[in-house]
């Protein structure tokens, strides 16, 4: 579906993500007709939250893609106000 990396401070510089964002994973790489690349998840954004759950780990994530339900993804993507995408899982 996707590649992450960890959220980190030395990631935050690199990246230079908007100093609000306190935790989250960053979208690496979207694997093209995924789920995620149809929702619309795109490389550099920020994933806070899952299902209203913050989020701070890639390993959560990985978790809840397993259980096959819809998802609903907040997303912070480059300065902008955060946002919210459906995952539909693949059947």
């Amino acid at each position: 579906m996707f590649l992450c990396l960890n959220f980190q401070d030395e990631l935050r510089l690199r990246m230079k993500l908007p100093g609000d964002i306190h935790h989250g994973i960053v979208v690496y790489r979207v694997v093209r007709e995924s789920p995620a690349d149809n929702a619309g998840i795109q490389p550099g954004d920020v994933i806070t939250h899952i299902n209203g759950n913050e989020i701070y780990e890639c390993s959560e994530v990985m978790e809840l893609l397993e259980t096959k339900k819809e998802l609903v993804v907040t997303i912070r993507r480059e300065n902008r106000q955060a946002f919210n995408v459906l995952i539909k899982p693949e059947y």
